[in-house]
């Protein structure tokens, strides 16, 4: 813990009727006032980052003009602006006054329902968004694409990882990965994540490349039951910082892993089997799972009430615990754990 990070916050999510989550959310969003967390594709639910307190809803879902049927997890910082499924195209909600400041058309590269699309824009600025395509039959010629409000690509990057998979009876729909690190703007994303690119103006650059296995396993056959009962690790989600990269890896169906390289050292640390998560030091909280990495640095996990609460028994009482976390009940919301990453 102490090698990364130089500052933590733990911050009790408020269990309020109207803002509960399930028992492992998606966080969405970090802003310097909000925390923003996701039930899996029903409700995002807005918290106030400095005391944890449940502030509202983000949109409603429905059948109205401003209604969603879906939440996706796509949250741009710099216009304030939660992503949120509207059939063929998305809306852009304000999170803080709930008003539906955007309306983007999705781009379409195949007449297949869940086949050659984006599942969610990335905001390049005012009037253009990127996405990652889909490629779960294995031969869509795309990867992805820039484009505009109406939906109308206007550059495309080619798919190089063509195979021959065409089974339709089962779907993964990869959103790709996004972020900035300095001038440049980087992507990974598909079935099984192990390179980073760097969008260029024409190509994807190779930036790096994760190598987790001594052997590769067919890309046509990553949804048999003989890759799920393989103990074969791929990439879940990495961030970019000045002086490592941090990431969190899946091996097989079965564990998570937390690691990260060091940049001057050129060394990869991985975390043990048994531990799969961060670990503080003094042991005064318990580890906590990277689920969310953003470019400002801020690194994000939670406990759930019952990890927690198995914890402080484990403390033998309440002696050191801080006070706002005495009281903690087993269907309350989560805990959630922010860590800021060393400049």
């Amino acid at each position: 813990m102490d090698e990364l990070f130089d500052k933590i916050e733990v911050i009790p999510l408020e269990t309020d009727q109207e803002g509960l989550l399930q028992e492992y959310p998606r966080i969405s969003g970090i802003t310097d006032d909000y925390l923003l967390l996701t039930n899996f594709f029903v409700g995002a639910r807005l918290f106030d980052r400095k005391d944890g307190h449940f502030v509202h809803n983000i949109g409603k879902r429905g059948q109205g003009p401003d209604e969603y049927f879906l939440i996706g997890g796509t949250f741009c910082k710099e216009k304030n602006l939660m992503y949120v499924d509207k059939a063929n195209a998305w809306l852009g909600v304000d999170i803080e006054t709930n008003k539906v400041k955007e309306r983007v058309k999705k781009p379409r590269f195949t007449n297949l329902k869940f086949v050659g699309g984006v599942s969610s824009p990335y905001c390049l600025d005012d009037s253009l968004y990127m996405g990652y395509i889909s490629n779960v039959t294995g031969d869509i010629k795309y990867k992805i694409t820039v484009f505009n409000k109406n939906g109308e690509s206007l550059r495309l990057y080619p798919n190089r990882l063509l195979y021959s998979k065409k089974n339709m009876d089962k779907f993964y729909d990869p959103s790709g990965h996004f972020y900035h690190y300095k001038n440049d703007l980087c992507v990974y994303g598909g079935i099984v994540m192990d390179t980073i690119y760097t969008v260029k103006d024409t190509c994807l650059q190779t930036r790096y490349v994760f190598h987790f296995n001594d052997e590769n396993f067919p890309y046509e056959k990553m949804d048999s039951p003989e890759f799920r009962i393989l103990d074969y690790c791929t990439l879940n989600c990495m961030m970019e910082y000045d002086h490592n990269l941090l990431f969190t890896y899946q091996s097989g169906d079965f564990d998570d892993g937390v690691g990260f390289y060091d940049k001057n050292k050129k060394t990869t640390v991985l975390c043990s089997k048994e531990d799969g998560a961060i670990h503080f030091r003094d042991g005064s909280y318990p580890p906590f799972y990277p689920r969310y990495m953003d470019e400002e640095g801020n690194v994000a996990g939670y406990w759930t009430a019952s990890e927690w609460l198995e914890f402080v028994e484990g403390y033998a009482g309440t002696a050191g615990i801080p006070e706002n976390l005495r009281n903690v009940k087993y269907d309350d919301n989560p805990i959630l754990v922010v860590a800021r990453v060393k400049k």
